[in-house]
């Protein structure tokens, strides 16, 4: 590591020049962690004009209480412009790495679009939860994960850091979704997004309707249906009297299309968009939002698990092979990262005038139905 490097943010010109000696954050100083090149040490960073007033305020130009009221919301939302685009362009100057303003030093971290966050997702443990719950530190957020695997949940967080917490939860019980939410709450004094994913997908071979069983079909509502209007519930308790919150369901294309999976799934999956729409009606009126995401089949250890039950003598990778050849978007697959990363879009205030939407992440297959009609030259 080479010796600490400051930027200063010249406010008249809105460029950024080296010092010689380092200054404090809230000199107006940004602190690289790096050494920079010869040829970055003449590179600026140009602020937009709004931005440039709200750079004023921070360093000490004080405007009057007039222009703060008429520019409220043009200033909250340039300031965070401000950050994100200090952050791109910081790491521009000195090879991607940034200290200071609360940001990662590490390549991989997002735009901090869920910073100072609180999330609590169910079933967290592996799968979408998992990677959601990766998404969301990454954007900023401190992550509670609830999950009924205890072994899984404690691995997770020991891969996730000290963003992530982990509390033991089976949604099919109220008082332990209700445990679930107060741990978050009591942890981070609040609750921002309550991501409810967990679900299970019942029997792994498809029956005639003559042949449910009724017993796992109640299993499967009590978990996919009932758990999730219990972290609904629950959530909304600490929601609704701050007039702000983000809600969010996994769905599925089973729950849009017949015939993709058993019975009890596919009716569980089914009940999910009608609640967020439900829910969003009373909701929104308390400033709160409600969204749920429909995914195609993924390779997710619920899906693997199910399809090995179908399939006992294959293997994992052909059983992924085949999950990801489902797929009609040519040319890529769908990851649990593409689900985790609509997430975070619904969470974060990008989405903030969505609710009640089914938001549909699956390459176009529920848009329609090739035909296979031969062409011409293949009629005999």
């Amino acid at each position: 590591m080479g010796s600490s490097q400051t930027l200063q943010l010249d406010i008249q010109t809105c460029k950024a020049e080296q010092l010689d000696e380092p200054l404090q954050i809230t000199e107006g100083a940004i602190v690289l962690m790096d050494e920079a090149s010869e040829q970055t040490k003449n590179k600026s960073v140009t602020i937009p004009p709004l931005q440039k007033n709200i750079i004023k305020r921070l360093f000490g130009e004080r405007p009057s209480p007039e222009f703060f009221r008429s520019h409220r919301d043009s200033i909250y939302c340039a300031f965070g412009d401000m950050l994100r685009s200090f952050t791109r362009q910081l790491k521009f100057l000195n090879g991607d790495k940034v200290c200071g303003l609360g940001f990662s030093s590490k390549s991989n971290s997002g735009d901090g679009r869920l910073e100072g966050k609180v999330a609590l997702i169910t079933g967290g443990a592996s799968g979408i939860g998992k990677a959601t719950a990766h998404e969301f530190i990454r954007e900023g957020a401190r992550v509670v994960i609830a999950d009924i695997n205890k072994q899984l949940g404690e691995q997770a967080i020991e891969e996730l850091g000290s963003q992530a917490h982990f509390v033991h939860c089976n949604v099919e019980l109220e008082s332990q979704v209700v445990e679930a939410v107060d741990f978050a709450v009591a942890k981070h004094s609040k609750l921002d997004i309550m991501y409810n994913n967990a679900g299970i997908a019942g029997s792994p071979l498809p029956s005639s309707i003559a042949d449910v069983n009724l017993d796992e079909f109640d299993r499967v509502m009590r978990v996919n249906v009932r758990g999730t209007m219990a972290g609904i519930k629950h959530a909304a308790r600490f929601m609704v009297p701050k007039k702000s919150g983000s809600i969010l369901c996994t769905a599925s294309i089973s729950g849009i299309m017949g015939g993709l999976g058993p019975h009890p799934y596919t009716v569980s999956k089914f009940a999910l968009p009608g609640i967020v729409k439900s829910v969003a009606a009373e909701l929104c009126q308390q400033g709160v939002r409600i969204n749920c995401i429909s995914p195609c089949p993924i390779p997710t250890p619920l899906v693997i698990g199910q399809l090995a039950g179908f399939y006992p003598s294959a293997k994992e990778d052909w059983l992924m092979k085949m999950i990801q050849g489902l797929g009609e978007l040519k040319g890529t697959v769908c990851e649990e990262i593409d689900i985790a990363r609509a997430a975070v879009y619904l969470a974060s205030d990008e989405a903030k005038y969505v609710t009640g939407h089914n938001l549909v992440v699956d390459g176009g297959f529920t848009c329609f139905k090739q035909l296979g009609f031969p062409r011409p030259d293949q009629v005999e």
